[in-house]
């Protein structure tokens, strides 16, 4: 009786395949003595992944810039456009000015906290300066700037409210008076919040 048991064993360890999941039962059917043990399986819960912020979702943003021109900027979402009006007021070099533009969104990468970013945009200066111009030419009526740039842009998502940017700022604006024309460098570094 022993060896019967003994070679029962082995031709179960030799009838099963090494690769099968679930082998058939050798004898007795589904309730029967050799049958596997019933599996139980329970559905594993889904695992939440962090969602990814959607980044265009708040509207306001307000920038520190330091540099060429040193600026304080506020800028707001047109609509649900990745396009953003914005405004503020600047010194260059010594030379106060306000300004005026428009702005472009464009992501280059994201995660599920942190998102980069370049962002063209085209401002007007308007410098409401009056004076002989030993720089510039005579002029009269202020200096005006047409300036393009972008931003290279890092963005730390805080709270579901809340980013906070750094960045550079890189461009070039044509400044104009009443006799003259001359170039305008644009660089600086921004710091900002966005809510």
């Amino acid at each position: 009786m022993g060896y019967r048991l003994l070679l029962a064993c082995a031709a179960l360890a030799l009838a099963r395949p090494c690769h099968a999941a679930e082998p058939a039962p050798l004898l007795g059917g589904a309730d029967g003595l050799f049958a596997p043990p019933a599996v139980r399986r329970e559905p594993v819960p889904a695992v939440e992944a962090p969602m990814a912020p959607a980044w265009d979702d708040t509207g306001v943003r307000v920038d520190l810039i330091l540099g060429l021109p040193t600026a304080l900027r506020v800028q707001c979402r047109l609509a649900d456009t990745r396009t953003w009006v914005e405004g503020g007021a600047a010194v260059y070099v010594i030379l106060p000015s306000v300004f005026l533009g428009l702005r472009v969104d464009g992501l280059l990468h994201r995660s599920a906290t942190d998102g980069l970013f370049v962002r063209p945009g085209i401002d007007v200066y308007y410098v409401p300066v009056y004076g002989s111009g030993w720089f510039t030419g005579d002029y009269r009526s202020g200096v005006a700037v047409i300036a393009a740039d972008f931003d290279m842009t890092w963005q730390h998502r805080w709270s579901e409210r809340l980013c906070g940017t750094v960045g550079l700022k890189l461009g070039c604006g044509i400044g104009a008076t009443n006799s003259a024309l001359f170039p305008v460098p644009i660089l600086g570094v921004t710091l900002g919040l966005q809510f």
